[in-house]
């Protein structure tokens, strides 16, 4: 059994390199407190004003995991050893994935200090631990809230709107064209504050009427497949399924004990966010990496979280810039990119002189099997113009690039890695 009481020795914890320490005065959204008299009444008071107790009709069937104490948990290196521990004894992760995930959880529990997070998904088919990774990393996270089991995207809605914490969902459940288009908008809107989703509702006469619903906050998600929006996707913390068989000392079923841990760990969690929900909300941190600005917001809360932590710091990094690369090599594949390889080409042989009518050319002849619909100057053209944003003018009846252009398609060049 999983022993969440065990002591970590000093090379435990050299080993797990989580090195960060809480201390000194923080002042918390619900109650200023000195962090070195915490009082019960003040716990008390914090817990109220969480309101954990208005929540108990959506804890008592199991839609929700609440903590019901605040306890100690002494240094934050010892609380994210903790999750780590737990994680690892029921999920299988890759090491890296293994701190991410165990920071993930951290993150929901100041989730809102931040102004923008990312969401975290397992994707793979049936038997890769999908269902067991949304169990266990649910059961830890601030105010985790099982949605899987509505049987329509409403009562999800309303799931967000009320209880604002951890939204843990099977992309399976909703197979629906509708509901996943529901599902997809949540997801567009709901990675930064300050977004909501307008629903029309009925009121008592029957009437509608728009409402906004709150739908910010962290995401964790089990799916068989990726969304077809770009931008969507590259809102996620991605764990592919790992090759070879799954680890034979997890659990094949979760034992008894498996709720009282997760209780006693978000007990501690709790104290993390009674001391350092203003913390968070306060600090600026800036990601100093060579990856695009996108990747950069979406993983800044976490990089904040693990700014003391050099080996989750490291692993933060590699999956930053694995990011960079699968952005850059789906690129590469896009028909802008199959035109602006043309477009470069051609520039650099006619120093400059470029035409819409050459670039078509060029394009049917080593595209034309790939594509269905017809290859036309109109069709280029408009991917030129409109798309890669770069200007023409008629010349001589023909359609040019402009000189002028020049550094547009030096930093078009470097976005789409040609």
């Amino acid at each position: 059994m999983y022993n969440l009481n065990r002591s970590f020795n000093a090379k435990t914890l050299q080993s797990l390199k989580l090195s960060c320490d809480v201390g000194g005065s923080i002042t918390n959204r619900a109650v200023s407190i000195n962090t070195d008299k915490d009082t019960a009444s003040n716990h008390a008071e914090f817990i109220a004003r969480e309101g954990f107790s208005e929540l108990s009709e959506f804890q008592s069937v199991g839609i929700l995991k609440t903590p019901d104490e605040i306890k100690l948990y002494g240094e934050f290196r010892v609380l994210v050893a903790s999750i780590s521990q737990f994680i690892e004894y029921y999920v299988d992760l890759l090491n890296d994935e293994l701190l991410i995930a165990s920071y993930y959880i951290v993150l929901t529990w100041v989730q809102d200090s931040f102004q923008q997070i990312p969401y975290l998904r397992k994707t793979g088919d049936y038997g890769t631990g999908k269902s067991r990774f949304l169990r266990v990393l649910g059961s830890i996270s601030y105010k985790g809230t099982f949605a899987s089991g509505a049987s329509t995207i409403s009562p999800i809605f309303h799931l967000l709107d009320t209880i604002r914490g951890t939204l843990i969902l099977d992309e399976a459940d909703f197979s629906e064209s509708d509901c996943k288009s529901q599902i997809t908008k949540i997801l567009n809107n709901g990675f930064m504050k300050g977004f909501p989703v307008l629903r029309s509702m009925p009121d008592k006469n029957g009437a509608f009427t728009p409402r906004a619903f709150h739908v910010f906050g962290c995401k964790i998600l089990a799916t068989r497949s990726f969304f077809s929006d770009n931008a969507l996707e590259s809102r996620f913390i991605s764990f592919h399924p790992k090759l070879g068989k799954l680890r034979p000392d997890i659990p094949i079923t979760l034992p008894p004990s498996f709720e009282a841990e997760a209780a006693e760990l978000r007990n501690k969690l709790l104290m993390f966010r009674f001391r350092n929900y203003e913390k968070y909300r306060d600090m600026q941190y800036e990601v100093d990496l060579e990856v695009e600005p996108r990747i950069k917001q979406i993983l800044q809360p976490l990089f904040c979280l693990m700014q003391e932590d050099p080996k989750a710091t490291n692993a933060l990094t590699r999956y930053a810039q694995s990011m960079q690369e699968e952005i850059s090599q789906d690129r590469s594949t896009q028909v802008e990119a199959r035109v602006l390889t043309i477009i470069r080409s051609l520039w650099d042989k006619k120093k400059g002189v470029v035409t819409i009518k050459e670039v078509t050319s060029h394009f049917q002849t080593k595209y034309s099997q790939e594509y269905r619909r017809r290859i036309t100057y109109r069709w280029i053209g408009s991917i030129v113009r409109k798309v890669l944003g770069i200007r023409t003018r008629k010349t001589n009846g023909l359609y040019t690039i402009c000189d002028s252009e020049a550094d547009r398609l030096s930093t078009l060049y470097e976005r789409f890695n040609i």
